[in-house]
């Protein structure tokens, strides 16, 4: 929806707020027309999977780079002791 400021920290930590923005904006848009959260979460969903990192699903396009081993580190894995 034009004008509403939804972000992917909005949609994954806070989902009923979102939810509740998207009604009030929706009612105001089309107060004639039915609502259907379940159609606007698994709108959400596809927008924002769960499966993606927040930095990555941003809506400012800036992501962060994903964090590098020393080179002490790469290559060995973790130690297991039995």
């Amino acid at each position: 929806m034009p004008g509403l400021p939804v972000s992917a920290d909005l949609v994954i930590l806070r989902r009923d707020e979102a939810i509740k923005l998207i009604k009030r904006k929706f009612a105001e848009l089309a107060p004639d027309r039915p609502f259907y959260p379940e159609l606007v979460v698994e709108a959400l969903l596809e927008d924002f999977p769960p499966t993606v990192p927040l930095f990555a699903r941003s809506s400012s396009g800036a992501s962060r780079p994903p964090r590098r081993r020393s080179p002490a580190t790469q290559g060995r894995s973790p130690s297991r002791s039995c």
